[in-house]
């Protein structure tokens, strides 16, 4: 009996390390469980969200760098939900210089920060009205995206990979 949920314990244990996330650490703010979306109709909420999504486009400027990003839902593990339909564009303001190689657009990132207001953005010649977010950390998530996919794999025998 004890030898059966000693591996039970290994094999849980080796299912959770391998499922990917991030932990923002958020101090003592509360995290407002909202979409960007829903965001553009709360004017002046300063609410703290953790969002993510797909880069469309980066823009260093003087003090900041300014990331213009397409939301994803996403997981308990703040991981994007890239198989799910996309949300809006919303603009991640982060203090201090981002490099546009590693953040380029078509890279993922999930982020903590505050709603500081909203803009307008441009896509072609439309304009979109996106909500604002000021940057406190940001996890940038590998290009390979089968590397941090929630994948559960069970076997039992003998196999071969080639």
């Amino acid at each position: 009996m004890k030898l059966l949920l000693l591996v039970l314990s290994i094999l849980l244990l080796s299912l959770i390390s391998g499922c990917a996330s991030v932990k923002f650490d958020t101090g003592e703010r509360q995290v407002a469980k909202i979409t960007p979306s829903q965001a553009l109709s709360l004017t002046g909420s300063n609410d703290a969200v953790i969002w993510g999504g797909r880069i469309v486009s980066i823009r260093n400027l003087q003090d900041v760098t300014e990331i213009e990003i397409l939301s994803y839902p996403l997981s308990n593990g703040h991981v994007p939900k890239i198989s799910r339909q996309p949300g809006i564009r919303f603009l991640a303001v982060y203090r201090g210089y981002l490099e546009p190689i590693n953040y380029a657009p078509g890279r993922y990132v999930s982020l903590f920060g505050e709603l500081i207001g909203d803009t307008n953005l441009m896509s072609g010649d439309h304009e979109l009205l996106a909500p604002v977010v000021q940057v406190d950390q940001i996890h940038l998530w590998d290009a390979n995206t089968n590397s941090w996919q929630n994948r559960i794999n069970f076997g039992v025998g003998i196999g071969v990979v080639l």
